[in-house]
Formats: structure tokens, C-alpha cells, sequence
């Protein structure tokens, strides 16, 4: 509670103040207190999350899918850190394809909605192929689970921070070599 008894709540007012540009008629702008107003427009999911979820102190984020999806970016370019020893290529569409060419902020982020959008661009052969992927990894995903060691557990969990689906080619040659015990520090 706050001084007069009040439950504090957990929005940025409760410790920022916010000031924005006030235009006036007599004179020059002043900055002045008010609302809060994001540099970058939130939409869906995003727009529901708590500011601390992206902002944990120092520089903010770079306002791009990117910025805040660094995991997802990095494997989807074949740059993670995480699985540098794989020498991983980058996803075959990570030039020619954004993160909202599949993720429809205004849509439900299922299977069945991002894969819609791949139909839009490609023929029928597409219809439920991401579904199909899905299952295949899924199961790769459960076999490494029983077998792998430390490491390899570490590595499925990079794996599952980053999306298997953002890489599937990856993804198919990281888990074979987790199952069969060769990671980094492996033989």
C-alpha cells in the first residue's frame, strides 16, 4: 500500500513520469506531463503485455520483430550463438519473407492461421504443411528429450526458445546430433 492506504499498482506511472510534446498557441512547444505513448504501435498479444516483459532496464529494444525476437531472428538466419557449432544455415525463405508475412498480429497465432498465410503465396501443395512439420518435430523433439544429456537438454531448450518451426531445416540436422550425443562438447 502507499502512503494513503492505497494498493500500488503496477503500471509504469506508479514510478515514471512521462513527459510529451505540448504544442501552444503563444509560443514555442513545451514538454509537458501526460500519457505515456509507445514509439511503436503494439498490436495483438503485444499490446497486452507488461512493459517490464521487453524492458528490463538500459537501452530499450529496437523497435522491430528483431529487436525483441532475437532468439527467433538469429536461428531463423542461422546466427545463434546457441548452435554455432552446427554451422546451421539460415532458413531458405530468411530473405525473401518477414516475420509478419507469417504472423498476422490480428490473427490467432496457430498452426492453422500462419499456415493460411503460406497458401496465399504458394499453390494448394501447401495446405497443412506447416501441421505436418509440426508433428515431424514434435516427435524429434521427444526422442532427443529421453535420450540427451546435460547439454543436449540445454541445447532443446535454445531450440524450443528460438522456434523449431523458424528453421526446420535446422532443427532437422541439431536433433539427430543431440539424440546421438554429439553436441559441442560431445565426440
Amino acid at each position: 500500500l502507499d502512503r494513503e492506504g492505497n494498493p500500488i499498482v503496477h503500471t509504469c506511472h506508479t514510478c515514471h513520469t512521462f513527459l510529451n510534446r505540448v504544442e501552444r498557441e503563444d509560443g514555442p512547444a513545451v514538454l509537458g506531463e501526460g500519457e505515456f505513448v509507445h514509439p511503436t504501435e503494439l498490436e495483438g498479444r503485444h499490446a497486452e503485455l507488461r512493459c517490464v516483459h521487453c524492458h528490463a532496464g538500459g537501452t530499450a529494444p529496437d523497435g522491430t520483430c528483431a529487436g525483441c525476437h532475437t532468439d527467433q531472428a538469429g536461428f531463423r538466419a542461422g546466427t545463434l550463438d546457441a548452435f554455432g557449432a552446427f554451422g546451421i544455415p539460415a532458413e531458405p525463405m530468411a530473405d525473401s519473407v518477414d516475420c509478419q508475412d507469417c504472423h498476422d498480429l490480428s490473427r490467432p497465432t496457430d498452426i492453422e492461421s500462419i499456415n493460411r498465410l503460406c497458401v496465399d503465396c504458394h499453390d494448394e501443395d501447401y495446405e497443412g504443411m506447416l501441421a505436418s512439420w509440426q508433428r515431424e518435430i514434435d516427435h524429434l523433439l521427444r526422442e532427443a528429450e529421453l535420450q540427451a544429456d546435460a547439454e543436449g537438454k540445454d541445447l532443446l531448450e535454445a531450440l524450443r526458445q528460438a522456434g523449431p518451426l523458424h528453421n526446420p531445416d535446422a532443427t532437422r540436422m541439431i536433433v539427430p546430433s543431440i539424440i546421438e550425443g554429439r553436441t559441442a562438447g560431445g565426440p
